[in-house]
This record gives structure tokens, sequence and C-alpha cells, in this order.
């Protein structure tokens, strides 16, 4: 007879692959004595990293519905747990109170707009989708007095985000998204070569 309720996990979007990966070359014991299930990342937050890249070096298995889809669920997925893995390592603790609360206001009625999804540990920057291509953004509320001052620790961040990206040849976008025009902006992340965006008016 079974019970009234069964505790259970629902798993999308799985990718099998071409040959197994064995968590002992990551220096990774499991116990014996485990019941159901573990997280491998809690201690090592670059690990799901590592074992992405692992996993497109096998390739994908043949026998998915879609192996280009896969490969690139793939690589989507190692690109947000890069970014996400530096974005774990930079405190908000930067801005005040007050502009914390101004910038998450900001960033929360864009991922409701976009249908994007905070970056882990954080409610500023969020990922969204643009045309099937992973986009970073990273608001910057124009309208606070210390704007100057935020944007450039916006500007730092974008650069480092664009550089994990590219040291592993990711396509992903990363994007300065204002609240409002503001020339003197404009001008900086042009200068630093930063892509940056308005925020769309409804």
């Amino acid at each position: 007879e079974l019970p009234k309720q069964i505790h259970c996990l629902l798993l999308e979007r799985v990718i099998f692959f071409q040959a197994p990966i064995y968590l002992s070359e990551f220096s990774i014991h499991i116990s014996k004595q485990i019941e159901s299930y573990i997280y491998l990342d809690q201690e090592r937050v670059e690990l799901d990293v590592q074992l992405l890249e692992k996993a497109m070096e096998i390739g994908t298995d043949m026998w998915n519905s879609d192996i280009a889809e896969g490969d690139q669920l793939l690589r989507q997925d190692r690109d947000i747990l890069t970014i996400q893995a530096i974005h774990s390592k930079i405190h908000a603790d930067f801005y005040t109170s007050y502009e914390l609360k101004k910038l998450q206001a900001f960033a929360y009625k864009q991922i409701q707009e976009q249908r994007g999804s905070f970056l882990s540990q954080g409610k500023e920057d969020f990922i969204s989708w643009k045309n099937g291509q992973i986009c970073f953004y990273i608001p910057c509320v124009m309208s606070l007095k210390h704007w100057k001052r935020n944007l450039l620790f916006c500007i730092a961040k974008a650069q480092l985000y664009r550089e994990k990206l590219k040291g592993i040849h990711a396509t992903a976008e990363v994007i300065i998204l204002m609240d409002e025009r503001n020339k003197d902006a404009e001008y900086l992340c042009q200068l630093a070569r930063i892509p940056y965006q308005m925020r769309e008016k409804a």
C-alpha cells in the first residue's frame, strides 16, 4: 500500500552524455550511506562550471531528442554558473541601504517585464534571454545622487563578467541597464566599451 504523500524530485531538461563523468577526477568522494541525493557545489562554487566543462568535452548522447539543443543548454548553464561564481564574490554592501532599495526595486520591475531571473545570492544583477541568447543585465539607477560612483562600480563588474566569459569563449552579452537617459553616463560606457541600454518605457 502506498503512503498518502510521496516526496520526490521533478527533473527537467535532463541531458545524457556520451560517457560517464567520474567525480573522483574532481577529488569528490561520496559516502556510501547517502540516502537519496547530495548537492555537489555546497563547498566549491566553481565545481558546477568544472563539471559542465567536462560534460562539453565528452559531448551529448546521440539518443537525446535534439543534440544541438542539448549542447546549447550545456553552454548556457556553464555561462550562467561562471557569472554567478564571480557575482557571489562581489558584495552588495557597496551601496547604501537607500540605494540598494531603489536598485532592487528597479531590477525587480525589469525582471517582471523581461521574464528574467536574478543571479543567485543577490537581487540586483539578473539574467534574461534575447533571441535565444543569454544576456546578463547590471542595473544602474541614474536618479540617485551618487550615480557616477555607482556607474563606475557597474562598469567594473561588467568588465569582470566580460573577461570571464571571453576566457571560456562564451557568446553571452553583458549589458548595463539604466533607468533613465544620461549623456555623461552613456559617454563613460562608450569609453569603457561596455554595452548599455535604457529602460523600455511602457
